[in-house]
């Protein structure tokens, strides 16, 4: 999608971010490294043994990892990319929606840290045997040093705006200053629409396949092809009509649907291909379906 000139967003969205800092617990041997390139290659640089501190998965771990990845999932789902700083584009429309799934994933997290925390020592036991050689007690950090190096943030910041430069230079170095803030916000939003219309194109291009192909049809599809559609008439910044004429439809002809009717009826199958088929054809001109 080429850049186009979009009215001003300024009051409309806000930047955010999320901040999650984890622990992978995994440390590089230096003696197990000079070993392994000694007896297994010819060149003493020929790799890095990095090795995992508990002797392999523990569970309380993994699914700390796991909360932090849910996270990051939901917060690209309910926004919209900014640029390539990590920095997210909230439309407000959507700010309580966002706000309520962070706080929800932040008390997941949360929980997921402290049931981690309390099976930290044990885990400290386990590894000596698990590890054999390779452990080395000083690898181990105590449990309130691990505490903190987790975090999880949520921040928040204002859109860039061209005329908000607070400095003194010559009039035709600020115009120049302002047209390129104001050209970076014009791309932006144009890269975040294109980016709106490819979540509600590839979610019905993937349904349509499976209608079409015969293949198994899940739940999850319909669910995700339904959330997606929500979502996308918070987060139509510009006020795309055609955008919300689309996900209005996807809501009326596909996100209703019944799987297992899907399953056992080739009639109401094929109609609903056909209904897949047709608001794809509106989408021509905005939405490319992948190779």
């Amino acid at each position: 999608m080429t850049k186009q000139k979009h009215p001003s967003i300024l009051g409309r969205a806000i930047l955010v971010n999320v901040c999650i800092g984890l622990w992978t617990a995994r440390k590089h041997d230096a003696k197990v490294t000079e070993r392994v390139n000694t007896e297994m290659a010819k060149n003493r640089k020929a790799g890095r043994y990095h090795k995992r501190l508990f002797g392999g998965d523990a569970a309380s771990h993994s699914h700390l990892v796991q909360a932090a990845q849910v996270t990051r999932t939901k917060h690209y789902a309910q926004t919209l990319p900014w640029e390539d700083s990590g920095w997210r584009l909230l439309p407000t429309e959507n700010y309580l929606e966002y706000t309520k799934a962070m706080r929800a994933a932040k008390v997941q997290f949360e929980e997921a840290l402290e049931v981690f925390l309390r099976d930290y020592p044990k885990l400290v036991r386990q590894a000596e045997e698990r590890l054999g050689q390779m452990y080395k007690r000083d690898d181990y950090p105590s449990t309130s040093e691990v505490r903190g190096k987790f975090h999880f943030d949520i921040q928040f910041g204002p859109l860039p705006a061209g005329d908000d430069f607070r400095v003194t230079l010559p009039q035709k170095e600020m115009a120049a200053m302002v047209r390129g803030v104001e050209d970076r916000v014009t791309q932006a939003v144009t890269n975040a629409m294109s980016d709106a219309w490819a979540r509600l194109g590839d979610a019905v291009t993937d349904l349509r396949s499976r209608l079409h192909d015969g293949k198994y049809l899940r739940e999850t599809m319909v669910t995700r092809i339904g959330e997606v559609a929500d979502v996308l008439g918070r987060l139509n910044l510009t006020k795309d009509a055609a955008l919300e004429k689309a996900r209005k439809q996807v809501l009326k002809d596909l996100a209703g649907l019944d799987v297992d009717t899907l399953r056992d009826d080739d009639k109401v199958r094929k109609d609903a291909a056909k209904k897949a088929d047709a608001i794809l054809a509106t989408m021509k001109g905005v939405y490319s379906p992948p190779k």
